[in-house]
């Protein structure tokens, strides 16, 4: 495809992008549906972090999230019969489709853009899988994709700012994600630091 066409279909791929405050890449109000699990509310039944799993996904590792049947922790069994719920949807999704759209977000922004629209929402979408291994559900990064920032907020952002849409943050593929997190949300700091 030529140069000129691709930037033709991105332009209109963009204009077609809904990003009003609607939009749940925009404005996630609470994550209650079941299209939608709190990592931290998993990360508390094996009493850890929340950013350990974000820690895992990043340095490219599994990561247990919580039994698949305790019967010892009925709050375990019910994180287990979410994540059968949000698998049975993303398998829908995928036959539907043919899309694997299984993702978890972080960091979260929160505020507000100039013209008072309401903004909750990941900044970037890690590719996720989650499998059952030895009773225990696990969650690690897809390998067919990369991590990716999310485009709807970045084309709000600059919408709703009166600013230019960074090409560079939109285009970023993030094809070596440095395993420490430390470095990597330095990185990540440091791109968002140039935009401005």
């Amino acid at each position: 495809m030529s140069e000129k066409a691709n930037h033709i279909l991105t332009t209109y791929l963009r204009r077609l992008t809904n990003i009003s405050g609607n939009n749940r890449s925009i404005f996630l109000p609470r994550t209650k549906s079941d299209h939608y699990i709190d990592v931290h509310q998993l990360s508390q039944l094996n009493n850890e972090k929340s950013f350990s799993i974000v820690e895992a996904l990043i340095s490219g590792k599994s990561k247990i999230i919580c039994p698949v049947l305790d019967a010892r922790m009925e709050v375990a069994n019910e994180s287990s019969q979410k994540i059968k719920r949000l698998l049975r949807l993303d398998r829908l999704i995928y036959e539907e489709r043919g899309s694997k759209d299984l993702h978890l977000g972080w960091p979260f922004v929160h505020g507000k853009f100039i013209d008072g629209t309401i903004v909750r929402c990941p900044l970037l979408y890690f590719p996720i899988e989650i499998v059952e291994h030895n009773g225990q559900w696990s969650v690690r990064q897809r390998t067919d994709t990369n991590l990716s920032f999310n485009k709807s907020f970045l084309l709000a952002y600059a919408h709703y700012n009166q600013v230019g849409a960074d090409e560079d943050l939109l285009e970023e593929n993030f094809d070596e994600v440095n395993p420490d997190s430390t470095v990597f949300r330095t990185q990540l700091y440091q791109l968002l630091q140039k935009v401005n």
